[in-house]
């Protein structure tokens, strides 16, 4: 009677999503995805978890190999791990010397044998780039992340903490010489420990450039504002805030939802916004939102293509800003009609276009 080889033995704690007998008979002289065995199991255990939350009593194991032509792992064969319920699924490839397994790492670009219908979301086992078992850790490094760490956990809590504009302005200035030793936020294919405190501090300190030298304005624009007024004065409105509005961050203008008396972005399991400071920012940026584009569309001075030679031109960046900008376009059509020049609405529609225009300047 044939013998369980080892790789069949962690196949199947894999389908079980046994993570006691992984930790068990994973051996531990080998890093996986470049971490240790411990680090590795805990990326696993946690992707179990959503197995789980996804209704997956196990998983179903289907071989196949790395299909990446630019990859140096093409060709390695490996198995996509796919919830029994959800469908949901994990690419692994099984890297072996012998009956040994001397590495496990996810796949991007893994093709199966057999192709699955209706998969569902994939997972992937992300090591960041001091989870690696080669990455120095001096006593100076876990005084940086615990840190860190203590600062993030300061904001982001269970439940959603609400934080006022004032604690925000508070919690940036504590933490402003952190953020500075710690390099500050920038892109990295691998984060580091700190990364999410370094991410929290960057998202939060665009909200307090835009709006401590604007608060004033803000409210000044807000008491001005009035849903029905004439067009004129709507486009006299948008006019003089529009700088305001164009600093604004995304989430300012497309993700700032009010929630009761409470305010927040698309990361609301995180935290939320409290307080009058957020109302009038609320406020604002949801007037704007309401008539600038469509204002835009219809007064815009230049046509689709005219806007696609624009985005072609060496220096597009120094004009998008401009040409963004409802201000630009009305000034320009009025020396266009001084000129005795007419140009129709809606340049970028020629479906909603008029012959002439009466522009109340």
């Amino acid at each position: 009677m044939p013998t369980t080889s080892y790789l069949q033995s962690i196949l199947c704690f894999f389908c079980n999503m046994d993570i006691d007998l992984l930790r068990y008979y994973l051996k531990d002289k080998y890093t996986y995805q470049e971490a240790t065995k411990e680090v590795f199991l805990d990326k696993i255990e946690r992707i179990f978890e959503v197995f789980r939350k996804a209704g997956d009593k196990e998983l179903w194991m289907y071989e196949g190999v790395c299909a990446g032509a630019d990859c140096p792992n093409c060709g390695k064969k490996g198995y996509r791990l796919v919830g029994n319920h959800s469908k949901n699924y994990l690419n692994l490839i099984f890297e072996l010397n012998g009956d040994e397994i001397t590495d496990i790492y996810s796949c991007s670009q893994f093709k199966s044998d057999i192709e699955v219908p209706d998969l569902g979301e994939k997972s992937s086992i992300d090591i960041d780039r001091d989870e690696t078992a080669n990455f120095p850790k001096p006593a100076s490094y876990w005084i940086r992340v615990n840190a860190a760490q203590g600062a993030y956990n300061e904001i982001v809590t269970q439940p959603p903490r609400k934080l006022s504009f004032e604690e925000i302005e508070s919690w940036l200035g504590r933490y402003a010489g952190l953020y500075e030793r710690l390099g500050g936020f920038r892109l990295l294919l691998r984060p580091l420990k700190w990364s999410p405190f370094l991410f929290l501090y960057y998202k939060l300190n665009e909200i307090a450039e835009v709006v401590s030298p604007n608060l004033d304005k803000i409210s000044q624009a807000n008491r001005e504002y009035n849903e029905n007024w004439t067009e004129q004065k709507l486009i006299d409105w948008v006019v003089a805030y529009e700088e305001i509005y164009h600093i604004g961050t995304l989430e300012m203008k497309y993700f700032l939802v009010k929630d009761g008396e409470d305010y927040a972005f698309s990361e609301f399991d995180k935290y939320l916004f409290a307080g009058e400071v957020f109302s009038e920012v609320y406020s604002f940026f949801k007037a704007m939102c309401k008539h600038y584009y469509e204002l835009l569309a219809k007064y815009t001075i230049y046509t689709g293509d005219e806007e696609d030679q624009i985005a072609k031109e060496d220096d597009w960046k120094e004009k998008i800003h401009e040409y963004d900008l409802l201000g630009f376009h009305m000034k320009k059509r009025k020396e266009l009609e001084e000129l005795g020049i007419h140009l129709p609405f809606y340049l970028r529609n020629e479906d909603k276009q008029t012959d002439s225009i009466d522009v109340p300047f």
